[in-house]
Protein backbone atom coordinates (compact mmCIF):
# COMPACT_ATOMS: atom_id res chain seq x y z
CA UNK A 1 0.00 0.00 0.00
CA UNK A 2 2.66 2.58 0.88
CA UNK A 3 4.13 1.32 -2.36
CA UNK A 4 1.09 2.42 -4.24
CA UNK A 5 0.66 5.57 -1.97
CA UNK A 6 4.04 6.87 -3.46
CA UNK A 7 3.46 5.72 -7.70
CA UNK A 8 0.17 7.90 -7.20
CA UNK A 9 1.99 10.66 -5.52
CA UNK A 10 4.90 10.38 -8.15
CA UNK A 11 2.53 10.39 -10.96
CA UNK A 12 0.66 13.37 -9.62
CA UNK A 13 3.62 15.52 -9.26
CA UNK A 14 4.66 14.68 -12.85
CA UNK A 15 1.75 16.06 -14.34
CA UNK A 16 1.90 19.32 -15.21
CA UNK A 17 -1.48 21.74 -16.51
CA UNK A 18 -0.64 24.18 -19.43
CA UNK A 19 -1.82 27.92 -18.53
CA UNK A 20 -3.97 27.47 -22.08
CA UNK A 21 -5.93 24.53 -21.05
CA UNK A 22 -6.91 25.40 -17.63
CA UNK A 23 -9.78 27.25 -17.89
CA UNK A 24 -10.90 24.68 -20.66
CA UNK A 25 -10.60 21.97 -17.86
CA UNK A 26 -12.49 23.71 -15.25
CA UNK A 27 -15.50 24.22 -17.85
CA UNK A 28 -15.31 20.80 -18.85
CA UNK A 29 -14.96 18.84 -15.49
CA UNK A 30 -18.23 19.00 -14.51
CA UNK A 31 -19.47 16.55 -17.55
CA UNK A 32 -16.71 14.49 -16.77
CA UNK A 33 -17.87 14.51 -13.32
CA UNK A 34 -20.68 12.91 -14.06
CA UNK A 35 -19.72 10.51 -16.49
CA UNK A 36 -17.32 9.11 -13.95
CA UNK A 37 -20.01 8.83 -11.19
CA UNK A 38 -17.97 11.19 -8.78
CA UNK A 39 -19.28 10.61 -5.41
CA UNK A 40 -19.02 13.70 -3.11
CA UNK A 41 -15.38 13.53 -1.70
CA UNK A 42 -13.29 16.39 -2.68
CA UNK A 43 -10.90 15.28 -4.84
CA UNK A 44 -7.50 17.14 -6.54
CA UNK A 45 -7.41 17.09 -10.02
CA UNK A 46 -3.74 17.36 -11.70
CA UNK A 47 -5.14 18.02 -15.38
CA UNK A 48 -7.97 15.43 -16.17
CA UNK A 49 -6.20 12.29 -15.98
CA UNK A 50 -5.11 12.02 -12.35
CA UNK A 51 -7.53 11.72 -9.27
CA UNK A 52 -5.95 11.64 -5.67
CA UNK A 53 -8.67 11.01 -2.87
CA UNK A 54 -7.36 12.67 0.49
CA UNK A 55 -9.10 14.65 3.44
CA UNK A 56 -6.00 17.22 3.77
CA UNK A 57 -4.75 17.96 0.59
CA UNK A 58 -1.02 19.53 -0.38
CA UNK A 59 -0.23 20.87 -3.43
CA UNK A 60 3.53 20.44 -4.29
CA UNK A 61 4.37 22.70 -7.47
CA UNK A 62 7.77 24.59 -8.67
CA UNK A 63 8.13 28.18 -8.82
CA UNK A 64 7.68 29.59 -12.56
CA UNK A 65 7.96 32.75 -14.04
CA UNK A 66 6.16 34.31 -17.03
CA UNK A 67 8.00 36.36 -19.24
CA UNK A 68 7.26 39.83 -19.10
CA UNK A 69 5.99 40.19 -23.19
CA UNK A 70 3.59 36.59 -22.06
CA UNK A 71 2.12 38.25 -18.93
CA UNK A 72 1.13 41.49 -20.56
CA UNK A 73 -0.82 39.53 -23.83
CA UNK A 74 -2.60 38.09 -20.67
CA UNK A 75 -3.51 41.84 -19.30
CA UNK A 76 -7.19 41.24 -20.28
CA UNK A 77 -10.29 41.44 -18.47
CA UNK A 78 -10.14 37.40 -18.38
CA UNK A 79 -6.95 38.14 -15.94
CA UNK A 80 -8.10 38.62 -12.25
CA UNK A 81 -4.86 40.55 -11.62
CA UNK A 82 -5.94 43.14 -13.62
CA UNK A 83 -9.49 43.18 -12.74
CA UNK A 84 -8.80 44.27 -9.38
CA UNK A 85 -7.81 48.18 -8.37
CA UNK A 86 -4.24 47.15 -7.25
CA UNK A 87 -1.06 48.42 -8.94
CA UNK A 88 1.20 46.23 -6.49
CA UNK A 89 -0.21 43.19 -7.80
CA UNK A 90 0.25 44.42 -11.32
CA UNK A 91 3.47 45.73 -11.62
CA UNK A 92 4.58 42.43 -10.10
CA UNK A 93 2.60 40.60 -12.39
CA UNK A 94 3.99 42.20 -15.19
CA UNK A 95 7.86 41.47 -13.98
CA UNK A 96 6.75 37.98 -14.30
CA UNK A 97 6.93 37.36 -10.57
CA UNK A 98 4.00 35.19 -10.08
CA UNK A 99 4.44 31.33 -9.17
CA UNK A 100 2.26 29.65 -11.58
CA UNK A 101 0.35 26.70 -9.73
CA UNK A 102 -2.57 25.35 -12.16
CA UNK A 103 -3.96 23.02 -9.65
CA UNK A 104 -7.51 22.39 -8.75
CA UNK A 105 -10.32 20.01 -7.14
CA UNK A 106 -13.96 19.26 -7.32
CA UNK A 107 -16.86 17.79 -5.72
CA UNK A 108 -19.84 17.15 -7.69
CA UNK A 109 -21.43 20.91 -6.69
CA UNK A 110 -18.06 22.76 -6.93
CA UNK A 111 -14.57 23.42 -8.88
CA UNK A 112 -12.33 25.41 -7.38
CA UNK A 113 -8.78 26.20 -8.44
CA UNK A 114 -6.11 28.31 -7.31
CA UNK A 115 -4.06 29.51 -10.23
CA UNK A 116 -0.93 31.61 -9.17
CA UNK A 117 0.66 33.40 -6.22
CA UNK A 118 2.82 35.59 -5.24
CA UNK A 119 4.52 36.41 -1.88
CA UNK A 120 7.02 39.02 -0.30
CA UNK A 121 7.38 40.75 3.13
CA UNK A 122 4.69 43.01 2.45
CA UNK A 123 2.15 40.55 1.06
CA UNK A 124 0.60 37.34 0.02
CA UNK A 125 -1.86 37.22 -3.47
CA UNK A 126 -3.79 33.96 -4.30
CA UNK A 127 -5.46 34.03 -7.81
CA UNK A 128 -8.67 31.40 -7.26
CA UNK A 129 -11.54 30.59 -9.43
CA UNK A 130 -15.01 29.18 -8.14
CA UNK A 131 -17.17 27.21 -10.53
CA UNK A 132 -20.65 26.31 -9.23
CA UNK A 133 -22.46 23.28 -11.21
CA UNK A 134 -24.93 24.69 -12.99
CA UNK A 135 -27.15 22.01 -12.60
CA UNK A 136 -27.81 23.61 -9.29
CA UNK A 137 -28.62 27.28 -11.19
CA UNK A 138 -31.97 25.78 -13.17
CA UNK A 139 -35.16 27.30 -12.91
CA UNK A 140 -33.61 30.80 -11.84
CA UNK A 141 -32.03 29.08 -9.43
CA UNK A 142 -29.05 31.77 -7.61
CA UNK A 143 -26.18 30.74 -4.99
CA UNK A 144 -24.57 33.79 -3.59
CA UNK A 145 -21.10 33.55 -2.28
CA UNK A 146 -20.39 34.66 1.31
CA UNK A 147 -17.13 33.79 2.22
CA UNK A 148 -13.69 33.16 1.93
CA UNK A 149 -11.23 31.58 4.53
CA UNK A 150 -7.32 30.96 5.13
CA UNK A 151 -5.25 29.58 8.00
CA UNK A 152 -1.41 30.89 8.31
CA UNK A 153 0.59 29.40 10.64
CA UNK A 154 -2.86 27.73 11.97
CA UNK A 155 -3.93 31.18 12.56
CA UNK A 156 -7.57 31.47 10.79
CA UNK A 157 -8.71 35.20 8.77
CA UNK A 158 -11.90 34.88 7.27
CA UNK A 159 -12.59 37.36 3.94
CA UNK A 160 -15.48 38.64 2.58
CA UNK A 161 -15.03 39.09 -1.29
CA UNK A 162 -17.48 41.64 -3.19
CA UNK A 163 -20.67 40.33 -3.52
CA UNK A 164 -21.74 37.89 -6.07
CA UNK A 165 -24.44 35.40 -6.93
CA UNK A 166 -23.79 32.52 -9.40
CA UNK A 167 -26.75 31.82 -12.03
CA UNK A 168 -26.74 29.61 -15.15
CA UNK A 169 -25.70 32.71 -16.74
CA UNK A 170 -22.59 33.64 -14.65
CA UNK A 171 -21.57 30.15 -13.00
CA UNK A 172 -17.90 31.06 -12.28
CA UNK A 173 -16.27 34.04 -9.95
CA UNK A 174 -12.53 34.81 -10.22
CA UNK A 175 -11.37 36.78 -7.77
CA UNK A 176 -7.52 37.77 -5.60
CA UNK A 177 -7.02 36.83 -2.17
CA UNK A 178 -4.89 39.38 -0.29
CA UNK A 179 -3.45 38.70 3.03
CA UNK A 180 -1.20 41.48 4.25
CA UNK A 181 0.28 42.46 7.83
CA UNK A 182 2.22 39.11 8.07
CA UNK A 183 3.36 38.66 11.59
CA UNK A 184 6.86 37.52 9.75
CA UNK A 185 7.88 37.04 6.71
CA UNK A 186 9.94 32.94 6.18
CA UNK A 187 11.21 31.99 3.14
CA UNK A 188 8.54 29.64 2.73
CA UNK A 189 4.40 30.49 3.80
CA UNK A 190 2.67 27.30 4.19
CA UNK A 191 -1.21 28.22 3.69
CA UNK A 192 -3.92 26.07 4.04
CA UNK A 193 -7.29 27.67 2.37
CA UNK A 194 -10.75 25.97 3.12
CA UNK A 195 -12.08 24.62 0.25
CA UNK A 196 -15.79 26.39 -0.68
CA UNK A 197 -19.08 24.73 0.33
CA UNK A 198 -22.43 25.52 -0.62
CA UNK A 199 -25.12 25.41 2.38
CA UNK A 200 -28.60 26.66 2.38
CA UNK A 201 -27.98 28.27 -1.05
CA UNK A 202 -24.65 30.44 -0.22
CA UNK A 203 -20.88 29.30 -1.01
CA UNK A 204 -19.04 29.83 1.98
CA UNK A 205 -16.12 28.05 4.11
CA UNK A 206 -15.81 24.31 4.17
CA UNK A 207 -14.03 22.30 6.94
CA UNK A 208 -11.48 20.78 4.88
CA UNK A 209 -8.25 22.45 3.49
CA UNK A 210 -5.91 22.91 0.31
CA UNK A 211 -2.76 23.27 1.75
CA UNK A 212 -0.07 24.80 -0.24
CA UNK A 213 3.69 26.48 -0.04
CA UNK A 214 4.58 29.64 -1.03
CA UNK A 215 8.18 31.14 -1.82
CA UNK A 216 9.18 34.32 -0.96
CA UNK A 217 10.42 36.93 -3.41
CA UNK A 218 13.23 37.69 -1.38
CA UNK A 219 14.44 41.02 -3.72
CA UNK A 220 14.20 43.11 -1.14
CA UNK A 221 15.98 46.25 0.46
CA UNK A 222 15.94 47.91 3.74
CA UNK A 223 17.39 51.14 4.18
CA UNK A 224 18.75 52.94 7.46
CA UNK A 225 17.62 56.03 6.34
CA UNK A 226 15.67 58.08 9.80
CA UNK A 227 14.43 61.16 9.93
CA UNK A 228 12.99 63.27 13.16
CA UNK A 229 10.58 66.39 14.05
CA UNK A 230 10.28 67.09 17.09
CA UNK A 231 8.27 70.64 17.93
CA UNK A 232 7.31 69.83 21.13
CA UNK A 233 7.46 66.88 23.42
CA UNK A 234 3.77 66.14 22.53
CA UNK A 235 4.30 66.69 18.96
CA UNK A 236 7.16 64.42 16.99
CA UNK A 237 7.09 62.60 13.99
CA UNK A 238 10.12 59.62 13.45
CA UNK A 239 10.32 58.25 9.64
CA UNK A 240 12.47 55.16 9.09
CA UNK A 241 14.00 52.62 8.47
CA UNK A 242 12.21 51.99 5.04
CA UNK A 243 11.72 48.94 3.48
CA UNK A 244 11.81 48.26 -0.05
CA UNK A 245 9.65 44.83 -1.65
CA UNK A 246 8.70 44.04 -5.43
CA UNK A 247 5.58 44.94 -4.83
CA UNK A 248 5.32 47.79 -2.55
CA UNK A 249 7.30 50.43 -0.31
CA UNK A 250 7.09 49.88 3.78
CA UNK A 251 7.86 53.44 5.51
CA UNK A 252 8.21 52.57 9.59
CA UNK A 253 6.94 55.60 11.72
CA UNK A 254 6.04 56.99 15.24
CA UNK A 255 4.09 59.89 16.13
CA UNK A 256 3.63 61.93 19.48
CA UNK A 257 0.19 63.80 19.55
CA UNK A 258 -1.62 66.03 22.01
CA UNK A 259 -3.37 63.82 24.24
CA UNK A 260 -6.67 65.43 23.69
CA UNK A 261 -6.61 65.09 20.00
CA UNK A 262 -6.03 61.14 20.32
CA UNK A 263 -9.95 60.72 20.62
CA UNK A 264 -9.82 58.01 23.37
CA UNK A 265 -8.45 54.72 23.39
CA UNK A 266 -9.75 54.30 19.25
CA UNK A 267 -6.41 54.67 17.20
CA UNK A 268 -7.99 57.32 14.53
CA UNK A 269 -4.25 58.95 13.58
CA UNK A 270 -2.97 58.19 9.88
CA UNK A 271 -0.16 58.83 7.56
CA UNK A 272 -0.49 60.14 3.80
CA UNK A 273 2.38 60.32 1.32
CA UNK A 274 2.87 63.42 -1.38
CA UNK A 275 5.14 63.11 -4.33
CA UNK A 276 7.66 65.50 -4.88
CA UNK A 277 6.53 69.19 -6.45
CA UNK A 278 7.71 70.55 -9.10
CA UNK A 279 6.31 73.59 -11.03
CA UNK A 280 2.81 72.94 -8.88
CA UNK A 281 2.48 69.81 -10.10
CA UNK A 282 2.46 66.53 -8.11
CA UNK A 283 3.51 63.98 -10.05
CA UNK A 284 4.22 60.96 -8.52
CA UNK A 285 1.68 61.06 -5.60
CA UNK A 286 2.41 57.25 -4.27
CA UNK A 287 -1.06 55.32 -3.86
CA UNK A 288 -1.18 55.24 -0.61
CA UNK A 289 -2.22 51.62 0.26
CA UNK A 290 -2.74 51.35 4.28
CA UNK A 291 -1.82 52.52 7.18
CA UNK A 292 -1.51 50.33 10.03
CA UNK A 293 -1.77 52.28 13.63
CA UNK A 294 -1.65 51.03 17.09
CA UNK A 295 -0.72 52.44 20.12
CA UNK A 296 2.98 52.33 21.44
CA UNK A 297 3.20 50.65 24.47
CA UNK A 298 6.52 51.65 24.59
CA UNK A 299 6.53 55.50 24.96
CA UNK A 300 3.86 56.29 27.41
CA UNK A 301 3.16 59.61 28.73
CA UNK A 302 0.13 61.40 30.44
CA UNK A 303 0.75 64.70 27.99
CA UNK A 304 1.00 62.89 24.72
CA UNK A 305 -0.48 59.63 23.06
CA UNK A 306 1.92 57.72 20.77
CA UNK A 307 1.54 55.58 17.76
CA UNK A 308 3.69 53.52 15.35
CA UNK A 309 2.61 52.74 12.37
CA UNK A 310 3.95 51.33 8.78
CA UNK A 311 2.94 53.38 5.56
CA UNK A 312 2.09 51.06 2.54
CA UNK A 313 2.31 52.88 -0.88
CA UNK A 314 2.84 51.11 -4.16
CA UNK A 315 6.55 51.08 -5.79
CA UNK A 316 5.65 52.08 -9.18
CA UNK A 317 4.41 55.60 -8.22
CA UNK A 318 7.57 55.96 -5.60
CA UNK A 319 9.52 58.44 -6.03
CA UNK A 320 13.30 59.39 -4.06
CA UNK A 321 11.42 62.81 -2.40
CA UNK A 322 8.40 62.91 -0.84
CA UNK A 323 6.61 64.24 2.39
CA UNK A 324 5.15 62.50 5.13
CA UNK A 325 2.29 64.16 6.54
CA UNK A 326 0.66 62.87 10.20
CA UNK A 327 -3.74 63.67 10.66
CA UNK A 328 -6.15 62.69 12.62
CA UNK A 329 -9.83 62.36 12.02
CA UNK A 330 -12.09 65.00 12.87
CA UNK A 331 -14.07 64.00 16.01
CA UNK A 332 -17.72 64.11 16.26
CA UNK A 333 -18.13 64.38 12.39
CA UNK A 334 -18.45 62.13 9.11
CA UNK A 335 -15.63 60.44 8.54
CA UNK A 336 -15.98 60.24 5.08
CA UNK A 337 -17.02 63.15 3.41
CA UNK A 338 -18.91 63.02 -0.97
CA UNK A 339 -20.61 65.53 -2.62
CA UNK A 340 -22.11 65.02 -6.72
CA UNK A 341 -19.43 65.51 -9.50
CA UNK A 342 -20.86 68.57 -10.72
CA UNK A 343 -19.91 72.40 -10.81
CA UNK A 344 -21.03 73.97 -7.83
CA UNK A 345 -21.21 71.29 -5.46
CA UNK A 346 -19.11 71.16 -2.28
CA UNK A 347 -16.96 68.98 -0.39
CA UNK A 348 -17.52 69.92 3.32
CA UNK A 349 -14.67 69.14 5.25
CA UNK A 350 -14.52 70.41 8.93
CA UNK A 351 -10.94 72.33 8.56
CA UNK A 352 -10.54 72.37 4.28
CA UNK A 353 -13.92 73.00 2.50
CA UNK A 354 -14.00 73.18 -0.95
CA UNK A 355 -15.61 73.80 -4.26
CA UNK A 356 -16.06 72.39 -7.36
CA UNK A 357 -15.80 75.25 -9.78
CA UNK A 358 -15.44 73.13 -13.20
CA UNK A 359 -15.29 70.06 -14.89
CA UNK A 360 -13.60 69.87 -18.55
CA UNK A 361 -12.81 66.88 -20.52
CA UNK A 362 -9.46 66.86 -22.25
CA UNK A 363 -8.99 62.98 -24.17
CA UNK A 364 -8.14 61.05 -22.22
CA UNK A 365 -8.76 63.01 -19.06
CA UNK A 366 -11.37 64.60 -17.02
CA UNK A 367 -9.88 67.70 -14.88
CA UNK A 368 -11.75 68.68 -11.95
CA UNK A 369 -11.19 72.23 -10.51
CA UNK A 370 -11.46 73.02 -7.48
CA UNK A 371 -11.02 76.06 -5.08
CA UNK A 372 -10.32 75.54 -1.42
CA UNK A 373 -11.81 78.37 1.23
CA UNK A 374 -8.45 77.70 3.08
CA UNK A 375 -5.51 77.22 1.28
CA UNK A 376 -2.83 73.71 2.88
CA UNK A 377 0.37 73.58 1.69
CA UNK A 378 0.07 69.74 2.14
CA UNK A 379 -3.48 68.34 1.70
CA UNK A 380 -3.71 65.08 -0.55
CA UNK A 381 -5.89 66.11 -3.10
CA UNK A 382 -4.54 62.87 -4.59
CA UNK A 383 -6.84 61.05 -2.07
CA UNK A 384 -9.82 62.63 -3.68
CA UNK A 385 -11.44 59.42 -5.79
CA UNK A 386 -14.40 59.75 -8.05
CA UNK A 387 -16.62 57.02 -7.64
CA UNK A 388 -19.91 55.51 -9.32
CA UNK A 389 -22.12 53.26 -7.98
CA UNK A 390 -24.08 51.83 -10.86
CA UNK A 391 -20.69 50.53 -12.66
CA UNK A 392 -18.72 49.77 -9.23
CA UNK A 393 -15.97 51.81 -10.68
CA UNK A 394 -13.44 54.25 -9.13
CA UNK A 395 -11.26 57.04 -10.55
CA UNK A 396 -8.61 57.78 -8.98
CA UNK A 397 -6.16 60.70 -9.67
CA UNK A 398 -3.46 61.01 -11.87
CA UNK A 399 -1.68 63.59 -10.76
CA UNK A 400 -2.87 67.18 -9.13
CA UNK A 401 -1.63 70.73 -10.48
CA UNK A 402 -1.75 74.17 -7.64
CA UNK A 403 -2.87 77.10 -9.21
CA UNK A 404 -3.18 80.46 -7.78
CA UNK A 405 -5.29 82.08 -5.34
CA UNK A 406 -6.14 78.29 -4.02
CA UNK A 407 -7.38 76.68 -6.95
CA UNK A 408 -6.04 72.88 -7.71
CA UNK A 409 -6.67 70.99 -10.69
CA UNK A 410 -6.74 66.89 -10.37
CA UNK A 411 -6.57 65.18 -13.54
CA UNK A 412 -8.38 61.99 -13.64
CA UNK A 413 -8.92 59.06 -16.25
CA UNK A 414 -11.73 60.28 -18.23
CA UNK A 415 -14.87 59.57 -16.40
CA UNK A 416 -17.79 59.44 -18.83
CA UNK A 417 -20.65 59.33 -16.90
CA UNK A 418 -20.53 62.13 -14.32
CA UNK A 419 -24.32 61.66 -13.47
CA UNK A 420 -24.10 59.44 -10.50
CA UNK A 421 -20.78 59.81 -9.95
CA UNK A 422 -19.60 61.51 -6.45
CA UNK A 423 -15.97 62.86 -5.53
CA UNK A 424 -15.06 61.35 -1.75
CA UNK A 425 -12.29 61.53 0.77
CA UNK A 426 -12.05 61.11 3.94
CA UNK A 427 -12.48 64.04 6.76
CA UNK A 428 -9.51 64.74 8.54
CA UNK A 429 -7.01 67.59 10.16
CA UNK A 430 -3.52 67.50 9.20
CA UNK A 431 -0.41 67.97 11.50
CA UNK A 432 1.14 70.42 8.83
CA UNK A 433 3.68 71.79 11.34
CA UNK A 434 4.83 67.91 11.47
CA UNK A 435 5.24 67.84 7.71
CA UNK A 436 8.20 65.36 7.41
CA UNK A 437 10.32 65.97 4.17
CA UNK A 438 12.26 62.60 2.88
CA UNK A 439 14.85 62.73 0.60
CA UNK A 440 16.40 58.83 -0.21
CA UNK A 441 18.70 59.74 -2.72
Amino acid sequence: MEKLGQSIKKSIDDISVPKEKLDRAVNEAFASTRKRQIQKNQRVLMGIASLFMIGLVTLLFATVFLPLGERQSMSSNNDPIFMIDDERLQKVAEEGRFQELEKFIENEDVIFAIEEAYYDSGLVALTYKVKVNTDLLRNDQVIELDSMGVLIDDEPQFFFPKPFRFTQNQPVYEDVLIIENLKDAPDQLSIDVFIPEIRQNKIGVGEEVLSIVVEKDTEETVTDFYVTKELAEDQLIEVGPVQYTPSQVLLHTKLRVPKELSFGSKPSIGVYVIGKEENGRVQHSPRLLGYQAEPNYHDISYKYSSFKGDVQFSREHFADQFTVVPYVHASDEEWVIHTELKEGSTLSLTEYPMNVVAITDSDPHTIVTIQMDKENSYFPFHLITAYRSKSDQHYRPLYFEKLDNGFVEIVYPQIEHKTGTVLTVENFRIFEELATEVELN
